[in-house]
């Protein structure tokens, strides 16, 4: 599969998440229960053709370890070469 993050400060979530769904029309969504509960959110989510959408509520204990679990399903060292690291937002949501 295809692994990506992004982290993005706006103003407004409802069309940056719009533009983005539409840039990399992704299959899955996990989302951390705050935002599966947001009803704004939800709706363009679920609006969005062939996507599936997972609530996560172990949300923050993975997160606090976001770059182990991560060196370790891939199989790395470090995450370098996944231009994550100055992303602290976007490590945590993988």
């Amino acid at each position: 599969g295809y692994f990506a993050v992004t982290q993005i400060t706006t103003e407004s979530i409802e069309q940056t998440l719009k533009d983005e769904l539409s840039r990399i029309s992704p299959t899955e969504c996990i989302l951390p229960e705050e935002l599966y509960n947001n009803t704004a959110v939800l709706k363009i989510l679920k609006s969005q053709n062939g996507l599936n959408i997972y609530p996560f509520a172990a949300w923050d204990t993975y997160a606090a370890n976001a770059q182990d679990h991560l060196k370790k399903h891939f199989g790395v060292i470090d995450l370098n070469g996944f231009g994550v690291l100055d992303k602290p937002l976007a490590l945590k949501s993988a």
